[in-house]
């Protein structure tokens, strides 16, 4: 009787999975390989502003001086609708976690509402969010933008803050 010879290469009914060679990446290494380049880009970002920052010669000392520089920093009007629609289920998901008692509501509203303005700075207006570099001040400029937008006065606002500055 002859005996069967073994297969050469890389893989064999012999050898496990594990030893398999592939040149393909595996879907896992492929996302990882897409989270260190998202984790790299949005690093890049927060480390610029945190430069910007330290720089004290640029920064803004008030809020009067602040609004201004926010409403350019919100030019278009598809990076306002996001802001207003992420501030808007953010109050909604707070309205639900005092209604059902449920806590997870408030970190899923910070979620929603910066996925929204930030989505608006990266893929509408094309610039860095405001909250890097001031985010208290930040946080209150989206909610007086939020009121006169819901006010539907924010066309008079941006005209009234291009003729002043």
């Amino acid at each position: 009787m002859a005996r069967k010879q073994k297969k050469l290469g890389a893989c064999s009914k012999y050898t496990g999975a594990k030893a398999c060679a592939s040149l393909t990446p595996s879907p896992d290494a492929v996302r990882i390989a897409r989270l260190a380049e998202l984790f790299h880009f949005y690093f890049q970002l927060i480390s610029e502003s945190v430069e910007t920052m330290m720089n004290q010669e640029n920064r803004i000392n008030n809020f009067g001086e602040f609004w201004p520089y926010y409403l350019r920093e919100h030019s278009t009007s598809g990076c306002r609708l996001l802001h207003f629609i992420g501030s808007t289920l953010g109050v909604i998901c707070l309205i639900l976690t005092i209604v059902m008692g449920n806590l997870w509501f408030i970190p899923l509203g910070f979620v929603l509402g910066y996925s929204f303005a930030w989505t608006g700075h990266f893929f509408v207006e094309h610039n860095k969010p405001a909250t890097f570099q001031y985010p208290i001040w930040s946080f209150l400029a989206d909610w007086k933008m939020w009121r006169i937008m819901l006010l539907g006065r924010m066309s008079e606002e941006m005209k009234r803050v291009r003729r002043a500055f």
